[in-house]
């Protein structure tokens, strides 16, 4: 697996400079991960369970959470698909503060999600969702090694080198080889979510909340 030192150093030698430029390298990695961090790929989506307890219209998302890609609830034998809609929606809807059912529906509002009709008993929920992955940044050690640094390594390495080549030294054959490297980027960026297309989100349910 490659570490953060690693990558570093390929770079490094890839536009060969001396060791000065480092830490514009380890910059330019962080940037180039917070660019990607949007895009969902294999590893960057994952699943969760969670209890939806009666009476509850609202739980707080995972820490983790980017956005939604699914969220399905068991009822019984049953597990069905909740749909996705504005809080505005919900709340022209929801208009009697008694009213308890199988939640059908779902709004994003601020850092949860609320749930119509609020539930009337105890339910489950089985989330697929983007997700964040921590541990790039310009203070993380030199060891440090995440999925953006193996699956996503060629698509991160090249996106910092053509950062590099394009910001920081520039000239006009730096900007040939940046145009290159990113060029390089883009194909593994495209490969990867081909292989996501192809792939379940996420490697299994773990616990959440």
């Amino acid at each position: 697996m490659a570490g953060l030192a690693t990558v570093i150093s390929r770079i490094l030698g890839d536009i060969d400079r001396g060791q000065e430029y480092s830490a514009r390298v380890r910059v330019a990695i962080v940037d180039a991960v917070e660019f990607h961090k949007s895009t969902r790929l294999g590893f960057n989506q994952t699943r969760a369970e969670a209890t939806l307890p009666a009476d509850e219209q609202y739980i707080a998302v995972p820490d983790d959470w980017l956005d939604s890609d699914s969220l399905r609830i068991v009822d019984g034998d049953h597990i069905d698909p909740l749909r996705e809609q504005t809080v505005d929606w919900i709340n022209d809807h929801d208009r009697n503060p008694s009213y308890r059912s199988v939640p059908r529906w779902y709004a994003l509002e601020g850092r949860a999600l609320r749930f119509y009709p609020v539930p009337d008993q105890d339910y489950q929920l089985l989330l697929s969702y983007h997700c964040t992955i921590e541990g790039i940044s310009a203070s993380a050690s030199d060891s440090t090694s995440t999925p953006w640094l193996n699956e996503g390594l060629t698509m991160i390495q090249y996106h910092a080198m053509a950062d590099v080549l394009e910001n920081y030294i520039g000239g006009e054959e730096s900007a040939q080889q940046a145009a290159r490297a990113m060029a390089r980027a883009m194909a593994a960026k495209d490969e990867l979510k081909r292989r996501a297309n192809r792939e379940q989100a996420g490697s299994g349910l773990r616990p959440w909340m």
